[in-house]
């Protein structure tokens, strides 16, 4: 064969083969964009109605898709309770880390943290009922979520640098519990009657936390460090 048919042969085997790739890229992109529309539409119907309420038909009437499509991707609602946990996750810990940003050195900063808290709740606890509503069917998602509740231990340890073993154990089950209560905090604060009785019962919750979660394990207060702007 003639040295120019050999390199035509390669070139044209070469074009080909970076054709494909370009085409598998775009098939991959396509079905990674497809995924999370219909994760979105999901989390949508999740915070409206509820996860035992939503429908796959639902979903992806909202998606703007099929259900086979829904299929090809997901094996059932049920699959879609991991990435609901995970993006639940993702909101509670940036709420987290604007904590670890403040300089932390009094109740009063406390408290506009718990406000902050507060902010991110009255967007999210509708999709926190719906997981705890599904999780509580779900017996094998128990020990992980479980493990999730208390995912206060990177946060303590930014807050408090210098505590190492069982004070770090102390504060992080401090945190974690009282974060479960802020929880009904919240609730209990988007009912009070008036504004007066809000942010009443909201600093004196965050003045409770701040007294359990900054003070040592012996009691004495211990802030935690400042940090430069």
């Amino acid at each position: 064969m003639p040295v120019t048919t050999r390199k035509k042969m390669a070139a044209s085997s070469g074009e080909r083969a970076s054709q494909g790739r370009r085409t598998g890229g775009l098939r991959n992109d396509l079905k990674q964009f497809t995924r999370e529309r219909i994760l979105a539409a999901a989390m949508t119907s999740f915070q409206e109605i509820g996860f035992k309420e939503t429908t796959v038909e639902r979903i992806v009437e909202l998606a703007g898709t099929t259900a086979p499509t829904f299929y090809r991707h997901f094996n059932g609602k049920d699959d879609l309770l991991t990435p609901l946990q995970a993006h639940l996750s993702v909101l509670v810990q940036s709420c987290l880390d604007r904590l670890t940003a403040r300089d932390i050195v009094s109740a009063q900063a406390f408290t506009r943290w718990v406000g902050d808290y507060m902010r991110m709740w009255g967007e999210v606890h509708r999709l926190c009922k719906a997981f705890w509503d599904a999780a509580s069917m779900e017996e094998e998602m128990l020990p992980s979520t479980f493990n999730r509740m208390f995912y206060t231990g990177n946060t303590i340890d930014r807050l408090f640098p210098g505590a190492t073993g069982a004070e770090i154990e102390e504060r992080k089950m401090r945190l974690g519990l009282l974060m479960l209560m802020l929880d009904r905090l919240a609730y209990l604060a988007s009912v009070a009657p008036d504004a007066g009785t809000r942010d009443k019962l909201i600093f004196r919750f965050a003045e409770m936390m701040w007294r359990s979660v900054f003070t040592d394990v012996n009691g004495a207060a211990r802030h935690a460090p400042s940090r430069k702007r």
